[in-house]
């Protein structure tokens, strides 16, 4: 079943968006809790319109009390145009079975944001909200964002 995965997630990288990422950050919290008052905020520049991937990157430890985590995503840009979207990011199949790359007690889960979508030349901002119950999440390692410029190979 891993060779499947591995095969598919070769595949999907060849027929998407290059490897070369034109920005990747990520925010870590030190004492693996996620506040609902920490909303880490990244900000990027698109020098060429293309059309662009943006992925959520995330990693937790293994504890994860839930089987999921809400994230409100702001996309904003310089001219004041705004796109909203509440993620609903599966981090457990079942409970102690992680979705995503398992690494020892480190578990990473990409989602893919914004797909092969054409973004102007400018100044971009995404701020991450979690937006579950409890105002503080703990076994969170890390959120990021990663924009990747897409290719049209065949």
């Amino acid at each position: 079943m891993k060779k499947i995965v591995v095969l598919f997630s070769l595949v999907l990288a060849l027929v998407s968006c290059e490897s070369d990422d034109i920005y990747s950050e990520h925010t870590v919290f030190s004492d693996l809790v996620w506040q609902k008052t920490n909303q880490p905020k990244f900000t990027f520049e698109i020098t060429k319109e293309e059309n662009y991937e943006i992925d959520l990157e995330f990693r937790l430890i293994d504890g994860y009390p839930y089987q999921n985590i809400r994230i409100n995503m702001l996309l904003s840009d310089e001219n004041g145009n705004k796109v909203q979207q509440l993620i609903n990011l599966e981090v457990q199949k079942e409970e102690g079975i992680y979705e995503g790359e398992v690494m020892g007690d480190f578990i990473d889960i990409e989602k893919t944001l914004i797909q092969d979508t054409t973004l102007s030349k400018g100044k971009y901002t995404i701020v991450l909200e979690q937006m579950m119950e409890a105002n503080a999440l703990a076994f969170i390692n890390e959120v990021g964002i990663v924009v990747e410029e897409c290719s049209e190979e065949n």
